[in-house]
């Protein structure tokens, strides 16, 4: 059984829509109550290319009129969100989510997330033997706040 009519127009429309087949398959069960598999699917969309070619364009194009995609809106919100947890009355609350609103802001200019590569000579120990260095180091750290520590109490 072909698809055609309203349920071809509905099955390129999701096409156009970045739906897989899957999506399209469920969707055309739940709205006109038809049973496609998804290689039918991927079949008509092949065949109907050129159409779903324009529809996506066409989609496409349109993603600039939702506001959240324009990055001047998300900033914008960003800072209201930001002004917003100023007045918040518990002063660790209100940093909190200062800091937060400050993060998806810097995020968002930088382009998303940032990955950060390490190049470091630990790379060629084994996991025991990079325990036993943090110990070591852990210990010198302990050493120096107990001297600091006494610093100040001879200090006194």
């Amino acid at each position: 059984m072909a698809i055609s009519g309203q349920k071809a127009t509905f099955v390129c429309n999701l096409a156009g829509q970045l739906k897989s087949p899957k999506e399209i398959s469920e969707l055309l069960r739940y709205k006109h109550n038809a049973h496609y598999g998804e290689r039918a699917i991927s079949t008509f969309v092949e065949k109907n290319k050129d159409i779903i070619g324009r529809i996506r364009e066409t989609y496409l194009a349109d993603i600039s009129t939702i506001p959240i995609a324009q990055e001047k809106i998300r900033l914008e919100r960003d800072e209201s969100l930001y002004q917003f947890s100023q007045t918040i009355a518990k002063p660790t609350d209100r940093i909190a989510s200062g800091l937060a609103c400050l993060k998806e802001a810097r995020e968002e200019l930088k382009g998303g997330h940032i990955q950060y590569n390490q190049y470091n000579q630990y790379n060629q120990y084994t996991d025991a033997e990079l325990l036993e260095r943090q110990k070591k180091i852990e210990a010198q750290i302990i050493d120096i706040t107990k001297e600091t520590k006494n610093a100040k109490e001879s200090c006194s």
